[in-house]
């Protein structure tokens, strides 16, 4: 069994709500309705999973129009076979986000082949993760605020008109980020050194 610290355990779970690990309402999702305004056009964004896809639409907004090809109840992401219909969504899409390292590699061969020029953040090279590494990237508070961070630079790109718009949402998402993270660092105070065991890495 593999020991680890209790405080980077607790630290996968709680981020487990920060990325929105719930299934989501399905495949197609709409900009935020809570969101304000887009003070110009949205644009579309692909995204291979939900996990990601939450993340993304919150910080696009109301000026982004999400769509994630794969949400808890469309199967398995590391196997899974995207229809005529996914691939035709990244290849309209402005902004793809995929995970990387190797948990939707589906997605990366459907821009290769529909949509090569489109701008890709890909959690797993925003955060130079290791080959090898567990590839559940989203349970990293680290790689989350990095890849989030990433997701806002490319929007603003993309639709400077926008920019400010997208730095609001942006600290509207750090801020709602703000009691997981200290959370985190108090379970490290309080229970650093630790061990618990695991049935992965």
């Amino acid at each position: 069994m593999l020991k680890k610290t209790v405080a980077v355990g607790i630290a996968s779970l709680v981020t487990i709500a920060i990325a929105g690990c719930s299934s989501g309402s399905g495949n197609d999702a709409s900009p935020s309705s809570s969101a304000p305004a887009c003070p110009t056009q949205a644009i579309d964004v692909t995204v291979s999973v939900n996990q990601w896809g939450n993340i993304a639409q919150q910080l696009g907004g109301q000026c982004a129009t999400v769509t994630t090809i794969v949400s808890g109840s469309s199967g398995d992401p590391h196997d899974y076979e995207p229809t005529t219909g996914d691939i035709a969504k990244f290849s309209n899409a402005k902004l793809v986000v995929v995970n990387g390292m190797g948990y939707d590699d589906w997605a990366s061969k459907a821009v290769a082949s529909e949509n090569s020029s489109v701008p890709v953040v890909s959690a797993a090279t925003v955060n130079h993760v290791a080959s090898g590494s567990n590839p559940h990237l989203w349970y990293n508070p680290t790689y989350v605020v990095a890849t989030a961070e990433a997701v806002t630079e490319q929007l603003k790109q993309i639709l400077p008109a926008a920019a400010s718009y997208f730095d609001q949402q942006a600290a509207t998402f750090t801020a709602a980020l703000g009691p997981y993270l200290n959370k985190i660092d108090a379970i490290k105070k309080q229970a650093g050194g630790k061990t618990y065991g695991a049935t992965e890495s």
